[in-house]
């Protein structure tokens, strides 16, 4: 990034992201599967300070704002550079997490989870289809977590950490 873009991106992130960011801190009272959306993306964020790590993750919030965003070109060139909004996130690590933490490094790595999508819909007589919908959609919000998809290079104590918070044995889909 040249400098005026990483200028812009701070100012972007005050602007536009900063109040749609709620980090969730991993802690062994932590009931991530109440917490996170079915098929939003996530941030899984490494905190290290010396010997240890702490885990937060950061919604992406592309319900709020374009996931993918324009960047300001450099004056000769033609192409008009874009970033993707996870990519934003990690370039604002520090403005999100300092004053609450020390840390020697802040590391990020994209993740989503997928509730169950079976529906239970139970034919009552009385009950019309639209209740019926209505049922089985707050059921899905609720429903346990059958998939787990993570970034390849995210490191394996964070992948369990996770695997452990979202109720996900070995067997279901990682």
């Amino acid at each position: 990034l040249y400098v005026n873009q990483q200028n812009w991106l701070r100012h972007y992130f005050k602007q536009y992201l900063r109040q749609h960011i709620t980090p969730i801190l991993i802690n062994p009272d932590t009931d991530l599967v109440q917490f996170l959306k079915d098929d939003y993306t996530y941030l899984a964020v490494e905190i290290i300070r010396g010997d240890t790590i702490r885990y937060a993750l950061l919604e992406i919030p592309s319900d709020k704002v374009p996931r993918f965003v324009n960047l300001p070109p450099e004056a000769p060139r033609r192409r008009k550079p874009m970033i993707l909004l996870d990519n934003i996130l990690r370039y604002c690590l520090d403005d999100i997490f300092k004053g609450f933490f020390d840390y020697d490094a802040l590391n990020a790595y994209s993740m989503k989870m997928t509730r169950d999508a079976e529906y239970d819909l139970v034919h009552e007589m009385e009950a019309s289809l639209m209740e019926l919908m209505s049922s089985s959609l707050k059921q899905r919000l609720t429903a346990e977590p059958v998939r787990f998809v993570y970034q390849r290079d995210m490191p394996n104590a964070l992948v369990e950490v996770l695997r452990e918070k979202l109720t996900i044995s070995r067997y279901d889909s990682i």
